[in-house]
């Protein structure tokens, strides 16, 4: 006959927890009983934790911009690893008065400081967005002590504002202080520039390119008088060797012609006829030459010449005196006329002289102007090579000072704390529940564990039992129909057994939900806190 499988039903499950029930309730008794124990004997560790907001600056940073550049995260991680220094923690477990039980006596202080270092822990909360800067952290700390762990906690809150207060004024000191040096060493350089570019001007004064235009306008000024000077240099001379040949010609001159009685030679030899047409001839020069010019210089001699021996014969008359007083005459004129001929070339000859000593000076000025123009390129080169060094070490100099007076104002917003700050929001408070163990995962690993025993056992039971329970596998077994079945007949002892055993059953699941529910209570009020009200509910 071929055999067909059955499916189990909850009957069937049901008969078999009935019959194994004392494998379940036991274990998981048993299970509950020995967590609660080692519940009440683990070591309790407690946990205070104080939120710190990050306030920020009350000051627009358009009108101060802070010196500390550094992230708020990269801040937080500096002060936590200052906080968990060797010294610091050192300090703290001596003001606390930490590990000083007997049981810690052998203890090792870098064991002490390390397990202290690991019950720190500081969380850095972020905005809703990952990539925003962080607005507020977390101080926490484990201990099995709550009143020193709240004040522990509270410490290194404390600590952390302190620390934060003055790194930013250690930074902001720092940066200033940084800044005013650079500014001492810009400004002394700054002078050191300015002097050699007073140096330079002063020493190249006259050739410096902005004096091009004006040495250009005084070179041309310059050639235009020298032209000037030498054509009056050459008029000069040739008025010099005028002079010298009327003064030979005045030393050589003979006495005029008699004039005939009758008159034949009187409109050629008269001298006021003679004197009109020298006058007539001078206007006709004059019109096409200078004053200077030589036929012009010569012209008005002879015409002063006339006039004065016009003059002369109008003072004598008896035109017909005796040869003797004329003779006199004659040679007095003669006399008077050379010598006004030497004053002439005495004045010619100084001015002659002046004109070479001017000349030689126009020439000395044109040859300076002349130079300062030829080597200015070469000073406007160096000009702009010194002016660009020092505009440049100007405009570092200012900024630097605009700098240093953002930098003074950034000090006076971290010493009046209006700058990034640290608040407590929470301070932490003495904690009334442990939070190590966890009483949740406790609870429901012995739960899983208890009940798990108890279905492990009755498993490995049922797997191994071999006994008829029912028709179906009686049928299954033999082969053979099965056409009645006789069921059980209780006896009086049996009903009696049966009926404690029911009640037994009942108080054991009792008892059960009980220590469940006492375990409960345990992980929802705490172990100390149970123990105590069982303890009031006892008495």
């Amino acid at each position: 006959m071929e055999e067909k499988s059955q499916p189990l039903n909850i009957a069937c499950y049901l008969d078999i927890l009935s019959r194994r029930r004392w494998y379940i309730i036991i274990p998981f008794c048993l299970v509950m009983m020995i967590g609660m124990f080692v519940t009440t004997r683990l070591p309790k560790l407690y946990t205070a934790t104080t939120l710190i907001l990050i306030q920020p600056q009350t000051i627009p940073t358009d009108y101060v911009r802070p010196l500390v550049t550094t992230g708020i995260e990269t801040r937080i991680g500096n002060i936590s690893q200052e906080i968990k220094s060797r010294s610091n923690l050192e300090n703290i477990i001596n003001h606390f008065r930490l590990f000083a039980e007997p049981e810690y006596a052998n203890m090792h202080m870098e064991v002490k400081i390390t397990s202290l270092r690991d019950r720190i822990m500081v969380d850095i909360f972020k905005g809703r967005q990952s990539y925003a800067s962080a607005e507020a952290f977390s101080v926490s700390f484990k201990g099995e002590n709550p009143e020193i762990v709240a004040d522990i906690t509270n410490y290194i809150a404390e600590k952390f504002i302190n620390e934060n207060t003055q790194l930013r004024e250690q930074e902001g000191l720092g940066t200033s202080n940084f800044i005013e040096d650079q500014l001492n060493t810009v400004r002394v350089e700054l002078e050191k520039l300015e002097q050699q570019l007073k140096i330079f001007r002063e020493t190249h004064m006259g050739g410096l390119p902005e004096q091009l235009d004006a040495n250009l306008r005084t070179l041309d000024r310059l050639q235009e008088e020298h032209n000037q000077k030498q054509e009056t240099l050459r008029e000069a001379r040739k008025m010099l060797v005028l002079l010298n040949e009327q003064i030979i010609q005045t030393e050589n001159f003979q006495q005029f012609p008699s004039y005939s009685s009758t008159g034949s030679r009187v409109s050629e030899n008269d001298p006021y006829v003679r004197l009109q047409n020298m006058k007539q001839e001078l206007e006709d020069l004059k019109s096409r030459y200078t004053e200077f010019h030589p036929d012009v210089v010569k012209l008005k001699v002879m015409i002063n010449s006339f006039e004065e021996k016009i003059i002369d014969n109008k003072d004598n008359k008896d035109a017909k005196t005796a040869s003797s007083e004329k003779t006199e005459n004659i040679n007095i004129v003669h006399v008077e006329r050379i010598s006004s001929l030497n004053q002439q070339r005495n004045a010619t000859r100084f001015e002659i002289e002046k004109l070479e000593s001017d000349i030689q000076n126009l020439t000395s000025q044109t040859a300076h102007y002349q130079k300062l123009l030829d080597e200015t390129p070469k000073r406007e080169l160096e000009l702009i090579s010194l002016s660009r060094d020092y505009q440049n070490m100007k405009e570092n100099y200012a900024s630097l000072l605009e700098k240093k007076l953002q930098a003074n104002l950034a000090v006076n917003l971290e010493t009046t704390k209006k700058s990034e700050q640290f608040r407590i929001i929470d301070h932490a408070g003495i904690p009334y529940k442990p939070s190590e163990p966890d009483m949740k995962k406790l609870f429901m690993l012995i739960l899983f564990a208890g009940l798990g025993l108890g279905g492990g056992l009755v498993f490995v039971l049922e797997f191994f039992d071999s006994s008829v329970k029912n028709v179906k596998d009686l049928e299954s077994e033999l082969d053979v129909p099965v056409l009645s079945s006789i069921p059980r007949i209780y006896s009086r002892k049996d009903l009696t057994y049966k009926r404690v055993n029911l009640v037994m059953t009942t108080v054991s699941i009792f008892f059960a939900m009980f220590l469940c529910a006492g375990f409960g209570l345990m992980v929802l009020k705490g172990v100390d806190q149970t123990i105590d009200m069982v303890k009031r509910l006892a008495g």
